[in-house]
């Protein structure tokens, strides 16, 4: 199932969300996206940026090894469901306008 980006759905399959490395902390669900799931060649390369990705069902996924953070952004925010996007920690994108 494509997802619009060009990737699969993770965002909305549950069952392959349970596939995924999982850290709970505290309220949210945290989820660290493993590289099989990456559809973008570059994201195997090491170096580049931690994004972290905030969506309205309190789960976290944390993709690391972003080369052009500002086109994942682009991209993932036509999802409507992402709320917040972190990029190495600083705050880049929040839809209810609150940066």
């Amino acid at each position: 199932m494509q997802n619009g980006f060009g990737g699969r759905n993770h965002f909305f399959i549950p069952n392959l969300i349970s596939t995924f490395e999982k850290t709970y902390c505290m309220a949210e669900k945290v989820i660290k996206v493993k590289d099989n799931y990456r559809t973008n060649p570059e994201s195997h390369i090491p170096g580049g940026s931690v994004v972290e990705t905030f969506n309205d069902k309190e789960i976290r996924l944390v993709y690391d090894k972003i080369k052009n953070p500002g086109a994942y952004i682009r991209r993932i925010t036509k999802d409507p469901s992402i709320i917040k996007v972190y990029v190495d920690g600083e705050l880049k994108f929040d839809r209810n306008g609150e940066q």
